[in-house]
């Protein structure tokens, strides 16, 4: 383990790079991205079929910073095949020579050419800076190519925002006055949903209500029904005047008695007539079923009896 207070003076250079790149993935982490807001942030381009361009930008790889100025960098694009696709690939390449002297470079790898789907050329050392490695390759963009077409470059690189502390405030303030609003829209919501759920318990209460005025005229109609039903058996009873043989006496109906919605029958009373002692009684009820037809079998005996057609 190595001890290495970093702010002193020791009459020598003691700062290193990696001293600078550990700090720098302290404060902003130890990914891989575009610094968004710088000059074109490395914006890719293809002027022509054999260039690649990228634009002005920083990239933090890995604690370092990369940037590219001026007109922007090019690569060239080896000419693709007729009736082949291939996947071509970016990297930036770290390396640490054997005297420490480091760099990091932009450079061209082409894939292989295949008639299915292409695979991009493979990272042969995918390893970290931040780990000490001496070579590092750092996926940048992909271009891809069907036969003799360049297609659009795909940055491999996120994009993070590092703007100034000012701006940083600016935009803290814009996200929280989003979120108040936000905050008051939901708040907004929920009062209107509590309004809904305690406008429930009146209105189950007025369908309750409803339901009983409901049941309480359809009971009303129901007796009224067999009020009507009652009075009907009644008419019947006293102006069919059907006769029938009780035992060997002929007897009338004299009186209705009940009907039985169940059964449709009504039960009449017979006042009959005995010739051996000349009296009238009425016999225990007979019951008569009240239907139509029925009725009409019973009208058809009476006038056969009369010696009626």
């Amino acid at each position: 383990m190595t001890e290495h207070y970093i702010h002193t003076h020791q009459g020598r250079d003691h700062v290193s790079s990696d001293d600078a790149r550990n700090m720098w993935a302290c404060l902003l982490g130890k990914g891989r991205y575009i610094a968004s807001g710088w000059l074109e942030d490395l914006a890719l381009s293809v002027p022509n079929s054999s260039t690649l361009r990228v634009g002005c930008g920083i990239a933090v790889v890995d604690g370092g910073w990369y940037r590219i100025s001026g007109s922007g960098e090019t690569r060239t694009i080896p000419p693709g095949s007729i009736g082949m696709n291939r996947k071509d690939r970016a990297y930036l390449v770290f390396r640490r020579q054997s005297d420490r002297v480091e760099g990091m470079t932009l450079e061209y790898m082409t894939g292989t050419p295949t008639t299915g789907t292409p695979a991009a050329p493979e990272n042969e050392y995918p390893g970290n800076v931040l780990d000490g490695d001496a070579t590092v390759w750092i996926p940048f963009c992909d271009v891809p190519l069907s036969g003799l077409t360049v297609g659009k470059p795909v940055m491999l690189l996120g994009k993070r925002s590092l703007s100034p502390p000012a701006q940083q405030c600016v935009e803290c303030a814009q996200m929280q006055q989003q979120m108040a609003n936000a905050l008051s829209r939901q708040e907004a919501a929920t009062a209107a949903a509590w309004e809904v759920v305690r406008s429930v318990p009146a209105e189950l209460k007025q369908m309750h209500d409803d339901i009983a005025g409901m049941r309480e005229w359809i009971e009303d109609k129901q007796q009224q029904n067999e009020e009507q039903i009652r009075q009907l058996a009644a008419m019947l009873a006293n102006n069919i005047a059907s006769y029938v043989m009780v035992g060997d006496t002929l007897a009338a109906p004299s009186a209705w008695i009940d009907y039985d919605p169940e059964t449709q029958t009504a039960e009449l009373a017979y006042t009959s007539y005995d010739e051996e002692t000349g009296e009238f009684r009425i016999d225990a009820p007979l019951t008569v079923d009240k239907r139509i037809d029925v009725v009409a079998a019973e009208v058809d005996y009476a006038l056969m009896l009369m010696g009626e057609d």
